[in-house]
Formats: structure tokens, C-alpha cells, sequence
């Protein structure tokens, strides 16, 4: 069961590299597992000649609930985890394209940067990047993950040759492990630190890479 629960609209003056203004509205939706949410972005840029339109965004979920269990992320507090298939993420995705009447003639970012991890749902969602393709060729992709691991580097690199990727961002923390197994209870039995992550971006043959440096008082 798949259904539209609440929806709400701001704006803001959050600002990016060539926009300084943003019209949010984000989306609860229902499945059988829970509700999950999305959000989609118009970003404007105003000066004294007037206001442009940028470009749009769609991010959207890949789990409800994220095994990851990030203390500064609000989904650590959901306990029933349960990840989104390839078909439920290109369900959220197509509801927001088909009802913001978004088309190829648009400047469109999907973000898949909202709850989860691509860890755990790598599969799923590049499996929903290929759908959105197919109803537009012209989206750009955003991808993000607080583990990445070369198998997952090298099937977005296979996906490469048939979508377009924006970015591929990598989320580092500290470079403390005992600070990090604070942090994200997901590294407690792993190493995850800033040599593996260059090593990685060095030997993949993908350029769009960021880094999504965390920012933690104290920390």
C-alpha cells in the first residue's frame, strides 16, 4: 500500500555554489512498513536583475530507518529498519516528478541522500537510478554513503556508462576511531578512515567525488 499522508511547503534563504534561494516541500508517504519521507527543492538565484530558476531536486529515501545508527542523524531512533526495494524508491521518485510536472526541458537533481545508507541498500537503489533514467535521460544522480567499499565504487562506476552521477560523496566523521565508534555504532567492529577513503577515490575511475565532512561540537 503506497499513499500520500501529509505534505508541506517553506521557504528559505539557504544558499549553494550558484543559488542563494530554496522552495522546500517535503512529502510523507505510506507503505506497508512505516512512513518514510522525501523532499523536493527548487533553487533560485536573486539579485538586483531579478530571480533565476537554477535548478530542482529530488532526494529521496532508500530505507526506513537506517541500520547505520548515526547519532546526529534522527533515524538512528527508528528500531523496525526495513529497506526500500527498487520499485518503492521509483514510486516516491515518479509521484514527485508527475506532480511538480517536472520534464527534460528541467535542471533535475536526484539526491539519494535521504534516510539510509547506500551500504546497505546499494542494490535497490541503483536498480530505482536506472527506472528514473529511463523516464529521463537528462537527470543528474547524487549519490552518498558513510561506508563506502570498492564493490559498491565499482558497480556505480558500471552504472556510469548509462546515467548521469553529480556526485559520489563520502561522509567522514573524525579522524579518531574511538570518536567515530561514538558517532556511528556501524564502525564499532570495522575501520573506516580518511586513507581508506583516498585510496578508494585514487584508484576508481569516477571524478565527481565529495567529501561530506560532519561538523560536531566537540568533536
Amino acid at each position: 500500500m503506497f499513499s500520500l499522508e501529509k505534505k508541506y511547503h517553506t521557504s528559505n534563504k539557504y544558499s549553494g555554489s550558484d543559488w542563494n534561494y530554496e522552495e522546500t516541500t517535503k512529502y510523507v508517504f505510506s507503505f506497508d512498513l512505516g512512513y518514510v519521507e522525501a523532499g523536493y527543492f527548487i533553487h533560485y538565484l536573486e539579485s538586483e536583475n531579478g530571480i533565476i530558476e537554477k535548478k530542482h531536486v529530488i532526494e529521496l529515501p532508500s530505507s526506513y530507518g537506517c541500520p547505520m545508527k548515526c547519532a546526529f542523524c534522527a533515524s538512528s531512533l527508528i528500531s523496525n529498519v526495513k529497506p526500500l526495494s527498487s520499485n518503492e524508491i521509483y514510486k516516491i521518485f515518479y509521484y514527485i516528478y508527475e506532480n511538480n510536472h517536472l520534464t527534460e526541458n528541467k535542471s533535475l537533481l536526484v539526491s539519494m541522500k535521504g534516510i539510509g545508507d547506500l551500504y546497505f541498500t546499494i542494490d535497490s537503489v541503483l536498480g530505482a537510478i536506472k527506472q528514473m533514467a529511463s523516464v529521463n535521460k537528462k537527470i543528474t544522480f547524487s549519490v552518498s554513503s558513510c561506508y563506502w567499499t570498492y564493490d559498491m565504487l565499482k558497480k556505480v562506476e558500471n552504472m556510469s556508462t548509462e546515467v548521469l552521477f553529480r556526485s559520489i560523496q563520502f561522509t567522514y566523521v573524525s579522524y579518531d576511531n574511538d570518536v567515530l565508534k561514538n558517532i556511528i555504532k556501524f564502525y564499532e567492529s570495522r575501520t573506516y578512515d580518511i586513507d581508506m577513503i583516498s585510496s578508494m577515490i585514487t584508484k576508481s575511475k569516477l571524478h565527481q567525488f565529495k567529501i561530506n565532512y560532519i561538523m560536531i561540537e566537540g568533536v
